[in-house]
């Protein structure tokens, strides 16, 4: 693969830290990606922690404007034959790319849109967003994580200019080595809301101390719409202080220490803008049985029965039942965990998704 083409990113970029913005900062640091266009990149964030994400201000709206006239700058400056950009399917954001779009479109750039969200039912049935989604995936190339989250759009992308990317994150110095402990370990990783299923988990881990078992969970994650005050006096309602901790947010080696010191991983998220969450890859590349739910992509990438469980969104008792299966069977969620390493290997790492992403953007530069 050959190409000097001039690529303009537009991506985000952390902060704040979210799945769309650590692979925006993997793409900008990928020496394959960079080696093989001419790389240009603008990072469109007017958000300064995740609970802005998604909310109107005022603080934005200024910043919106001077993102626009950026990037018409950039366009006139810089000439790229193709520009790539993240853009929001639903609510404000999708607006607010709309407009993006249609400087794009009136400098007649070619585009490719990658998708990490996807967009609420109630929002694509309105007549005049159908009628903006006509026009803004009108001759552009879109990049979805999974088959299953492209099946929204299918009836406004021309077939032979929908591509399939999952995400990839990138390896492990060492091959994963558990650290051995007496007592059966659950961990939670994510942004401590609701939608993720925080207080789902809470409840199912007060129905496993109901049945007499023995079992930690760590939650792991920076407080959200949950604080800090409201998860202790929680668990102290629930009576499962004794089995559950708050570790709080952590990065790098301190967040893949916390996943050694496990035995298995549990995120039952039902957050609708879910599609296929970065934890979970990182889960399966420490050889850890997942349970998780059907939300997004998650069914494309957890294999019922194989390589963790699928459980029902919002049922506490249903995935109390799967977390009592796995401390009741450590050997089976240990050949579990073996298997989604080997899946994490084979499809999700850092320079699978790179090569896919790479020739998906050069087959596009080439239509240039």
């Amino acid at each position: 693969m050959e190409s000097n083409k001039k690529i303009l990113f537009i991506m985000h970029m952390p902060p704040p830290v979210h799945g769309a913005a650590v692979v925006g900062k993997q793409i900008y640091d990928s020496h394959l990606v960079r080696s093989t266009f001419d790389c240009v990149f603008l990072n469109p964030a007017a958000s300064d922690n995740v609970e802005e994400i998604g909310h109107f201000s005022m603080k934005k709206l200024l910043a919106m404007g001077r993102f626009y006239r950026l990037v018409r700058r950039t366009l006139e400056q810089e000439k790229p034959q193709l520009v790539y950009i993240t853009p929001s399917t639903w609510d404000w954001g999708f607006y607010r790319d709309c407009i993006t779009m249609w400087i794009l479109k009136s400098h007649r750039c070619s585009v490719v849109a990658h998708f990490h969200n996807k967009p609420k039912l109630s929002f694509t049935r309105k007549w005049y967003n159908k009628w903006l989604y006509k026009r803004f995936f009108n001759q552009i190339d879109a990049i979805f994580l999974a088959a299953k989250l492209a099946d929204t759009f299918r009836g406004y992308i021309a077939p032979e200019r929908m591509h399939i990317c999952p995400n990839g994150i990138p390896g492990l110095a060492t091959e994963p080595i558990p650290v051995k402990h007496g007592t059966y370990t659950f961990l939670f990783v994510s942004n401590m809301m609701t939608e993720k299923g925080v207080d789902v988990l809470l409840d199912a881990c007060a129905l496993l101390k109901g049945m007499g078992l023995h079992f930690c969970c760590n939650f792991v994650g920076r407080w959200s719409d949950i604080s800090e005050d409201d998860f202790v006096d929680r668990c102290s309602n629930l009576h499962v202080e004794d089995c559950v901790s708050a570790l709080g947010a952590k990065y790098g080696q301190e967040k893949d220490a916390c996943f050694a010191q496990a035995d298995a991983f549990v995120f039952p998220t039902f957050y609708h803008g879910e599609c296929l969450s970065l934890v979970v890859l990182e889960a399966m590349q420490h050889a850890l049985p997942v349970i998780t739910t059907t939300e997004g992509a998650l069914s494309e990438v957890v294999d019922d029965g194989k390589t963790g469980f699928l459980v029902a969104k919002k049922d506490s008792l249903h995935l109390a039942e799967k977390m009592r299966f796995l401390i009741e069977h450590p050997e089976m969620g240990r050949e579990m965990g073996a298997k989604g390493l080997a899946k994490y290997k084979n499809e999700y790492t850092a320079d699978v998704f790179e090569n896919r992403l790479c020739s998906i953007l050069y087959d596009c530069v080439q239509n240039y």
